[in-house]
C-alpha cells in the first residue's frame, strides 16, 4: 500500500570531517553543532527534494553513526532555544534499518503473537520544566504516530498513549509481551 523509493547518496569531499565534528559537538553538548548539522542536511537530504513524513534510513559505513534527527533544515537563529531549532525530526518521523531488503520484507509481514507492548507518553510544558531533561528540550513530536504505525504490524498488541503511558501500566504489562517499544 505504501510506495518506497531508494536513493543512493555519494559523500562529498570533506564529508567525514563534518560528520566527526557533529558527533563530537553532540557528545560534548556544545552549541557548535549547528554548522555541521546544516551542512550534512544539505549534503544528504536536501538534494532529494520533497520527502515524505516517514523516512526509513538504511545507513552505510560512517552514516550509521549519524543521528539524522539532529540535522538542521535551515540555519538556527543565535540565541534561539533548542526547542525552536529547525531539526529534521520536527518534519519527519525517522526510523533506521540495516538492510533495505529486510525492511521491505518486514513491512509486509504481520506478527501473530501478542508480542507488542508500546508506550507513547505526552509531556506538557510543566513536565519538561521539572523533569531531569536539560537544555530546554521540547516535547516528543512523533512518538504517538510512531507507536500507531508500529502497532499496525501486530495482530495482538497493547498500546498506551498520553497519560495512560505510566510506570504502573508498564509494570503490570511488561511480562505479558515479547516486544517492547518505549
Amino acid at each position: 500500500s505504501s510506495e518506497s523509493q531508494l536513493f543512493r547518496i555519494e559523500k562529498a569531499a570533506g564529508f567525514d570531517s563534518w560528520l566527526t565534528s557533529l558527533q563530537k559537538s553532540l557528545v560534548e553538548a556544545k552549541n557548535d553543532f549547528t554548522d555541521p548539522a546544516l551542512y550534512l542536511y544539505r549534503q544528504l537530504l536536501e538534494p532529494l527534494g520533497e520527502l515524505p513524513k516517514s523516512l526509513v534510513i538504511v545507513p552505510d559505513g560512517s552514516l550509521a553513526y549519524l543521528p539524522f534527527e539532529a540535522l538542521l533544515i535551515k540555519p538556527a537563529t543565535t540565541g534561539q532555544s533548542y526547542q525552536a531549532y529547525p531539526f529534521v525530526i520536527k518534519q519527519h518521523q525517522i526510523s533506521y534499518n540495516f538492510s533495505g531488503a529486510l525492511w521491505e520484507q518486514m513491512s509486509q509481514k504481520k506478527y501473530p503473537k501478542r508480542g507488542l507492548l508500546a508506550f507513547a507518553p505526552s509531556f506538557n510544558e510543566g513536565d519538561l520544566q521539572t523533569a531531569s531533561r536539560s537544555r530546554n528540550l521540547g516535547p516528543l513530536i512523533f512518538n504517538q504516530t510512531e507507536v500507531e504505525q508500529i502497532s499496525r504490524l501486530f495482530n495482538q498488541k497493547t498500546v498506551f498513549l498520553d497519560n495512560e503511558a505510566t510506570l504502573e501500566n508498564f509494570q503490570s504489562q511488561v511480562q505479558k509481551h515479547h516486544l517492547l517499544h518505549l
